[in-house]
């Protein structure tokens, strides 16, 4: 318990790490690594190959379609690498979520607050896309964003489905500005 002290008096944050399937709840100084966390999504990854199998589609093309589906870099690929630095995607989305808003919006209520799971699958954005145009229109002023009291308390998938900021701050509602 000595050494602990040590090393949590050396460091800013002593990070719980989540449970998840066989992984028991561990604790660390740097934010937990993500490779443990994802034999699911390797096991789904492999069960696409299998299906596409007879059409001879290899498991590098179905990661490098999964990397696109995520809004990541491919390393030779200049075409993601401007879509990611450009604005155009999350342009192209942001009237799509504020006519969302629009539409969630109860009878009569014109800033009620919307939420983030529930805009998300009305718009039907992919989620890099999607977030990174509801980061902008915050930036632009034309919505507020609510964040999360306590995202460490939720699933993860649960928090996948919430905005996430490079600050790490997760959103979970949204309500438009009064633009007049």
């Amino acid at each position: 318990m000595k050494h602990l002290k040590g090393h949590v008096s050396c460091s800013k944050q002593v990070y719980e790490y989540p449970k998840y399937g066989k992984i028991k709840t561990r604790y660390g100084l740097e934010p937990p690594e993500p490779g443990p966390y994802l034999s699911k999504v390797l096991h789904e990854a492999i069960g696409v190959q299998k299906l596409l199998a007879p059409f001879h589609v290899p498991l590098k093309t179905i990661y490098e379609a999964l990397g696109r589906e995520l809004g990541l870099e491919h390393e030779t690929g200049a075409v993601c690498r401007e879509r990611l630095q450009g604005e155009s995607p999350s342009r192209d989305a942001e009237p799509l979520i504020l006519e969302g808003i629009t539409r969630l919006q109860p009878p009569g209520q014109r800033r009620a607050l919307i939420s983030i799971r529930e805009l998300r699958r009305s718009v039907s954005l992919a989620k890099s896309i999607f977030d990174k145009a509801v980061l902008s229109l915050a930036l632009q002023g034309k919505v507020a964003l609510h964040h999360h009291d306590f995202p460490a308390g939720l699933a993860p998938d649960e928090r996948d489905e919430l905005v996430r900021d490079e600050q790490g701050t997760y959103y979970v509602g949204i309500v438009p500005k009064d633009m007049s």
